[in-house]
């Protein structure tokens, strides 16, 4: 049972989850900017440095959204902040 949940399609089976999303974007040359795809599962492994950085900052941060502020809520959460 544990395993399936894991593996269900939609987080709101499991309560307090959440998913990452990567989103790619084109910009042409009057900085109008276009979504080409959103990728459920992105995959920092086939990116830029500067890209791996930018999701392990993401990753570091989500971590301390879940495990760290409900016990400090001065803890560093990068650009993540609390709207309600």
């Amino acid at each position: 049972m544990f395993n399936q949940n894991l593996n269900s399609d939609t987080s709101s089976q499991r309560p307090n989850t959440f998913e990452f999303f990567g989103a790619d974007f084109m910009l042409d040359e009057h900085c109008n900017t276009y979504l080409l795809e959103v990728n459920r599962s992105p995959d920092p492994a086939q990116s830029t440095a500067h890209q791996r950085e930018m999701f392990d900052e993401l990753s570091n941060h989500a971590l301390s959204v879940i495990l760290d502020y409900p016990k400090d809520n001065n803890v560093d959460t990068g650009r993540f902040h609390k709207i309600v």
